[in-house]
């Protein structure tokens, strides 16, 4: 019950939040600040007005940005943060980052109100499937709700209350994974926190599409925030992506083979990257060090601490380079 409703991107995290989140994998606390973004204590208080001499780095995400399942410190946002310097400023970090959130609401938000905190770089992250962006806002029906601080996809029912009581029973949860190790049902592209957004990926999309697709982005956070304001793309591979073995715990979806989905998100890194795009893939580093650790828990579909540390590291130079152009 971390949730709370939200004006103008329907649903955020509670603010000054002190929330202790325990599994069999992993004890963190999560802590958020007055407008809800995770924070390294619930006494926090982040200001909209930009303080003279800060350089404002403005996340956009879902859980990954939260930095669920990981203490403050372990975040890739934290660690990125701690790594960049900025000529003459000092760097602030905005965590949007909200589980289960689509880039649509968030792009709502900035709209509305997020342009306010005046971002200097607007990094967002793509989860999952490397097209599965969003670039507009998008408040068309039907939209999720929060009640007693929990998210529900609609009005929250008998049958959704119990639904959601019963995913927290590790029997549930264990006979679900089996199922799905076993037989692999009808696929449904849910239950991944990618569950409301609104354009899914094409594959084989050209390479003008995807151009012409990030750009709108650009141009919708120009629009929204300023014409000065600098954008980068961050991709968060699936788990299974970077341990095939994890692939029975996707298996309700429609599965692209690791090979596949690595070539996909190489691909798009290099395209946009020559049009002057900034589209950072750490799928190889990630790849590269799971031979020697798990990058994301085993259940949990979210990073471990050494998952974040190597996506952290191969993202601060590349942002490094775009904060000095």
């Amino acid at each position: 019950p971390i949730f709370a409703p939200d004006p103008h991107r329907v649903y955020r995290v509670q603010s000054n939040l002190d929330y202790q989140h325990d599994t069999n994998e992993f004890s963190v606390t999560y802590h958020t600040d007055n407008f809800g973004f995770r924070a390294a204590s619930p006494d926090r208080e982040t200001s909209l007005e930009k303080p003279e001499g800060t350089y404002r780095i403005m996340f956009l995400g879902p859980s990954f940005n939260f930095g669920t399942a990981n203490n403050f410190n372990d975040m890739y946002i934290t660690r990125i943060g701690n790594g960049l310097a900025a000529p003459g400023a000092d760097i602030e970090v905005i965590n949007v980052g909200t589980p289960s959130q689509p880039p649509r609401f968030q792009l709502c938000w900035l709209q509305a109100m997020g342009h306010e905190f005046q971002p200097d770089l607007v990094v967002q992250t793509v989860f999952g499937h490397p097209l599965l962006i969003e670039t507009t806002c998008d408040m068309s029906e039907p939209l999720p709700t929060v009640k007693n601080g929990h998210l529900y996809s609609q009005e929250p029912t008998f049958l959704l209350w119990f639904v959601a009581k019963a995913k927290q029973s590790a029997i549930v949860f264990y006979t679900w994974y089996l199922y799905q190790d076993i037989f692999a049902p009808d696929k449904m592209a849910q239950g991944l926190g990618t569950d409301f957004y609104k354009e899914g990926p094409q594959d084989s999309i050209a390479d003008d599409a995807i151009l012409d697709h990030h750009r709108d982005y650009i141009d919708f956070v120009k629009n929204s925030a300023g014409e000065q304001v600098k954008t980068a793309f961050l991709h968060v591979p699936y788990s299974y992506v970077v341990h095939p073995e994890d692939i029975a715990r996707f298996a309700h979806q429609e599965i692209i083979t690791p090979g596949e989905m690595r070539a996909l998100s190489a691909r798009i890194e290099k395209l946009l990257a020559a049009n002057s795009i900034i589209y950072i893939d750490p799928t190889d580093a990630l790849v590269d060090k799971a031979y020697d650790d798990r990058m994301y828990h085993f259940l949990d579909v979210h990073f471990t601490a050494a998952g974040n540390k190597v996506l952290a590291n191969h993202a601060i130079p590349i942002l490094q380079r775009l904060i000095e152009k």
